[in-house]
């Protein structure tokens, strides 16, 4: 394993920034069907990635909710090299030669939580150290890339009010979820992402439909499809997936 020290010292600034790493996995071969080896499986990459400084804030299974992917991957750290390692662990660990990545992006959360923080400022905005522990994960999650339009940064201070929400009820209609809202500029192809957390699937149906209602989201566009999943045990998510029993 490298030695955190090869991280570069100037990846993050202590206290400033907290980095995320969402990444999505189709399954791309049957697993075994021995339990005492996917148990393996399960064991060793965990322990392989308790070497990094990174903490997993969940695994999500994807299932029915979108055709080309399987399995998603939260992770966070203070560093965004040791997030890209993680990553390495995962794809090179003997579990990942059972996945094939579908997508995965990097973003980051300052510290205050400052973009578009009037959208968000009767919601619960999780920004915070230790895998954003402040709260803890909830059972279902869904992950939204956002593009944000190039004349929001132009806006005069009467226009820009349009980030405000449009419901003097923000927080009652989000009542219940979590919204983590991380910047994306210069990590990948969207400007920034929303993972909302809920206690159930209709309540994150609910709350996306109230952001979407949002005057803001005039200046703010999907960027690629929704993921959605419900949080399980990666032992958990190996069990319900197909083995090579199938093919005896």
């Amino acid at each position: 394993m490298s030695d955190e020290a090869q991280c570069s010292t100037q990846d993050c600034t202590p206290g400033k920034m907290v980095f995320s790493m969402h990444a999505v996995f189709q399954v791309g071969a049957p697993l075994p069907s021995s339990e005492e080896e996917c148990a393996e499986l399960v064991s060793m990459l965990e322990r392989e990635l308790e070497g990094y400084s990174v903490s997993v804030r969940g695994w999500y299974d994807l299932a029915g909710f979108r055709a080309d992917a399987d399995l998603l991957v939260w992770l966070v750290s203070s560093r965004a090299c040791q997030l890209q390692q993680a990553y390495h662990a995962i794809t090179n660990s003997r579990l990942g030669a059972y996945l094939v990545p579908a997508w995965s992006g990097i973003s980051a959360i300052p510290r205050p939580n400052a973009f578009h923080k009037e959208l968000y400022t009767k919601a619960t905005v999780l920004a915070g150290t230790d895998c954003l522990t402040d709260a803890e994960p909830l059972p279902h999650l869904t992950l939204l890339p956002l593009i944000t339009t190039l004349h929001l940064y132009n806006l005069d201070p009467e226009t820009a009010s349009i980030v405000e929400p449009r419901t003097p009820h923000w927080n009652d209609l989000l009542s219940g979820c979590l919204v983590s809202e991380m910047l994306a500029y210069g990590c990948g192809e969207f400007a920034s992402l929303l993972a909302i957390e809920g206690p159930s699937r209709a309540d994150l149906i609910m709350a996306q439909q109230n952001i979407f209602a949002a005057d803001a989201m005039q200046i703010l566009s999907p960027a690629i499809g929704v993921y959605a999943g419900k949080k399980l045990s990666l032992g958990e998510w190996i069990a319900q997936q197909p083995t090579d029993s199938v093919l005896e």
